[in-house]
């Protein structure tokens, strides 16, 4: 039991993250230097930086204001991945996806991960892994 309450508090509820040593910046600040950190490492499918995001307590919901309340799963769904890395895309978004984003979220237009794919780039692939994952 108590190495169970160990391993949940570490790595779900985050609580060894320390967030007042950074230049004294504030919870808040930190959180969303975070997460702008993810919606940016997700728009250029950067597996390393999500997972850096992800470990240092980014939300994996969260919307960004400026680019109508897209998610980061919203971007790497919709982003072009370069010609000899077509898979980066999708493996940034299955990271994403077993970190609790939500298929199913939509942004401030009422588009789905799965409308940005078509209508962003139109990648086959991630339209066919992420219609695999809705189902």
């Amino acid at each position: 039991k108590i190495k169970e309450d160990w391993i949940k508090s570490k790595y779900l509820w985050k609580g060894f993250l320390q967030y007042d040593g950074e230049n004294g910046s504030k919870h808040e600040d930190l959180m969303n230097k975070y997460n702008l950190e993810l919606y940016e490492s997700a728009k250029t499918c950067d597996i390393h930086g999500i997972s850096l995001s992800l470990a240092k307590g980014a939300k994996v919901d969260w919307k960004n204001a400026e680019e109508n309340g897209k998610t980061p799963l919203h971007i790497c769904a919709s982003s072009l991945p370069i010609k000899d890395k077509l898979w980066k895309g999708i493996e940034c978004t299955e990271l994403l996806i077993q970190n609790g984003a939500k298929v199913d979220c939509e942004d401030k237009d009422n588009h789905t991960v799965l409308d940005c794919a078509v209508t962003g780039i139109g990648n086959q692939e991630m339209v066919e892994y992420l219609l695999a994952r809705i189902k």
